[in-house]
């Protein structure tokens, strides 16, 4: 059956006007979406009619935009700890570290430092950081008073009380870090202009919500400003059946992130692995890994190893001959060493967890290994290059108020916080 000529442009026309006003009222969200607050309303909601962020007497909770609608980070009110399940979306640099996944941010805190005095030599000092925070327990404001100078930063968020700019309080307002957000509300672009770190960040999504891949470009700057890297790569996602990420990978297999967890959905193994071609030999490749385990203990987390490898094969020995491996070979070769329990790391770092009603005690091992010949034999000895112990003792109400750092020599430094 055919439409009249009138018709049928009228039907074109209603589509067209359907899809100019969706593309209007996503772009509108869009900017919505990117808008700074100064106040927020829990009863915000996401696009998907999802909540953004809950308070409820002592605790914050965020979850992201996504489908799954995970939770991303926590906030105790009383003890001023975080607990943080994906940095992305909740930067941690400028928290206090306890582990991977949980911090502290007191309202101010003073580190002692040694500084140059021109010729005369050095001298110290304990110098201040002073945060500002909103309603909901998020940074508003930091002022450090560093030896060099003194500086301010400032954090801004959108409607749902997800960041969006983090920038330094000179005449320049020079933004440090920026996060974009689709009309979804979802991240979708990402950048960091430190001193350390120019990085960008672009993120793909499918139809369920969930991050396809993610374009990055980052270069790393050494002090005296000389570029250490520059690099530029895809990493493509993959899920488990319980919709956690499993895998990132770049198509050429150079980088790659490798994620296992337990029955309750906690990251017990984490495995990043980047290739690069040795500046010597065109034909070799060096892979780096870095390998973590977690252990648990009373739903805690007990025990932390790092592990560093880098492996180098650039040749095989086949009937006492040497042959060459190219570089997909060795690449393989490396992650079958990898999980060979024989390879040997170049370092390991231990951290040990303790807690206690008054206080968190952490100790910390630095290990290194090498291969020696004992009696014409092979021998893998592992050796204790540095130790230190951290305890972080609480108030009554569990705020941490105090850091205590142990060395090796029994030389010691204490921080001290204050709410």
């Amino acid at each position: 059956m055919k439409l009249n000529n009138k018709f049928s442009t009228l039907i074109k026309a209603l589509i067209l006007a359907n899809t100019l006003l969706s593309c209007n009222s996503n772009s509108q969200n869009m900017q919505e979406n990117n808008k700074e607050v100064e106040k927020f309303n829990s009863s915000e909601l996401y696009p998907n009619n999802k909540v953004a962020f809950t308070k409820s007497g002592e605790k914050t909770v965020f979850y992201n935009a996504a489908n799954e609608h995970l939770i991303y980070a926590e906030i105790n009110h009383k003890t001023n700890q975080y607990k943080i399940n994906n940095v992305d979306l909740f930067p941690a640099e400028d928290l206090l570290q306890i582990n991977d996944f949980n911090y502290f941010l007191p309202k101010k805190y003073s580190t002692f430092y040694k500084y140059p005095i021109g010729q005369s030599g050095t001298s110290g000092g304990d110098f201040f950081t002073t945060i500002e925070f909103n309603e909901l327990g998020l940074i508003k404001s930091i002022d450090k008073n560093l030896p060099s100078a003194n500086h301010k930063y400032i954090y801004t968020y959108n409607k749902f009380a997800q960041l969006l700019r983090i920038f330094e309080d000179k005449l320049l307002n020079k933004t440090l870090l920026e996060n974009k957000y689709d009309e979804n509300g979802r991240l979708i672009f990402q950048e960091k202009n430190y001193e350390e770190l120019i990085a960008k960040k672009e993120l793909i999504y499918g139809k369920e919500g969930r991050i396809l891949k993610e374009n990055i470009k980052e270069e790393k700057i050494a002090p005296n400003g000389r570029i250490k890297s520059d690099l530029s790569y895809t990493l493509n996602y993959e899920y488990n059946k319980a919709g956690q990420i499993d895998k990132k990978q770049s198509k050429d297999s150079n980088f790659v992130e490798q994620f296992q967890y337990d029955s309750n959905g906690r990251i017990i193994n984490f495995v990043k692995y980047s290739a690069e071609i040795d500046k010597d030999n065109p034909d070799k490749l060096i892979n780096i890994f870095v390998k973590k385990t977690y252990h648990y203990a009373n739903e805690k987390l007990a025990e932390e190893k790092v592990y560093e490898y880098q492996i180098v094969n650039a040749s095989i020995l086949v009937n006492k001959k040497w042959q060459p491996l190219n570089i997909d070979q060795q690449r393989k070769m490396a992650w079958e060493k990898l999980n060979d329990t024989n390879e040997m790391p170049t370092t390991e770092i231990e951290r040990l967890y303790k807690y206690n009603e008054d206080s968190i005690i952490v100790s910390i091992n630095h290990f290194n290994f090498a291969n020696r010949v004992v009696d014409g034999k092979a021998k893998l000895e592992k050796d204790l290059s540095n130790a230190e112990s951290i305890k972080f003792s609480f108030d009554n109400s569990g705020k941490i108020i105090k850091k205590e750092t142990t060395d090796k020599n029994r030389g010691m430094t204490v921080e001290y916080y204050s709410y």
